[in-house]
Formats: structure tokens, sequence, C-alpha cells
């Protein structure tokens, strides 16, 4: 009987210079490391105003990520949201300040 295939990593959309990012961290994990994972985003047609997305990381990346989305998590007492919906802006908290790392290194860069 033969092992399971292990799926591969979902390869980087766009190539990128990840060794910009080293020694930075975003909510305390490696910038680099969390930029990966959006770069191996992969999106699904919309239908509804709502477009599916996927990747699959090492579990090295996950892991960041994870422990990332723990600490972006906002204590709000009587809080509603839906488990999904709390990793959802879990999630975008994370995007958005990796995001705000890249424009500051950019801005730097361009005012050197």
């Amino acid at each position: 009987m033969s092992s399971p295939k292990k799926a591969a990593p979902t390869p980087h959309r766009f190539d990128c210079d990840l060794a910009s990012l080293e020694g930075i961290t975003v909510l305390g994990e490696s910038a680099a490391v969390l930029f990966s994972v959006m770069l191996r985003l992969e999106f699904g047609p919309a239908r509804d105003g709502m477009a599916a997305m996927s990747a699959t990381v090492p579990a090295s990346e996950s892991e960041a990520l994870k422990r990332a989305m723990t600490r972006a998590e906002r204590d709000v007492p009587g809080d509603r949201r839906t488990r999904g919906q709390r990793d959802h802006d879990r999630f975008l908290t994370v995007v958005e300040r990796v995001g705000e790392v890249i424009d500051a290194l950019d801005h730097q860069r361009g005012a050197a």
C-alpha cells in the first residue's frame, strides 16, 4: 500500500524578495513568513459579492499566522460574532499590519 502524497505548498503568485523583510516582526512573527502566506493565496470566482480564497502553506507559515491572529484578537465584551467572523477580522488585521510594514519600508527606501 502506498503512502498518501503530501500536498506541495501553493507557489507564490508573484516573485518577491522576502529577504528585505527579514528581522522585521508583525504581531510577534516574522513579516517575511506572514507575507509568504499572503503570496500563496489563490482566489476563486466571485459569487454574490464574495470570493473564496485558499492556499496550501508549510506548517511553519501556518503556525506563525495562527499565532499572529491570536495576538490580533480584540476582547469585546458581549461580542456576538461567530468564530468565522472573528477569524476573518483577525486575518484582516494581520494582512493590514503586514501591508503597513511594507508601505513604511517602501516609503523609507524612497526617501533614502
